[in-house]
């Protein structure tokens, strides 16, 4: 297995309705199941940090990044190390249901976790894009059985980029105007 093979750009995600199941499958057969919610979640970057609280999943976080600083509360928990250099040791020391990492961290690290005995589930995002992004979002709400908190958050950000798209277009058309010597009022 390589890093490529847990990055989840392109994961598929399942929710059994028999016995509320939640599977993951990525890259290279690598997959994750959830039986129940993860009520032990570790971030290996700020940027999942923010998504896991984002959700409402702030509360199962039990080890962030140095580096992770939003939300504030995120300054009372267990700190696993830097962005690029998290500790495995502090890592598996929290007994975590779900590490949350981005590309960027470790390879060795996430290696690790996934091929111990004890199988740690590694949900690794790269995304590339913003749609990408919401993908992770949606997921990450579903894996915390949060998923009605990942639409309404999708939704007010697709809302706010849209506005933010609206206004950057008014400024560069006025911009534009303003240059070729026409004022609008």
């Amino acid at each position: 297995m390589n890093w490529r093979g847990l990055r989840s750009t392109s994961c598929g995600l399942v929710v059994g309705e028999e016995n509320d199941a939640c599977e993951l499958e990525g890259l290279e057969e690598y997959q994750l199941r959830f039986l129940k919610r993860p009520e032990r979640l570790v971030s290996m970057a700020p940027s999942c940090t923010e998504i896991l609280f984002a959700v409402g999943a702030g509360e199962s976080v039990v080890g962030v990044t140095e580096f992770c600083d939003y939300p504030p509360e995120v300054k009372e928990i267990k700190k696993i190390g830097g962005y690029s250099t998290p500790s495995f040791e502090k890592i598996v020391d929290l007994e975590p249901d779900l590490v949350v990492g981005a590309h960027g961290n470790p390879a060795g690290v996430i290696y690790s976790l996934v091929e111990l005995d004890s199988g740690y589930k590694v949900y690794a995002m790269h995304p590339k894009n913003i749609e990408a992004i919401f993908r992770h979002i949606k997921v990450v709400g579903t894996i915390e059985k949060r998923k009605a908190e990942a639409l309404s958050l999708l939704e007010d950000l697709r809302r706010r980029l849209g506005r933010d798209e609206f206004c950057v277009r008014a400024n560069n058309e006025r911009r534009a105007a303003e240059e070729s010597g026409r004022r609008e009022e």
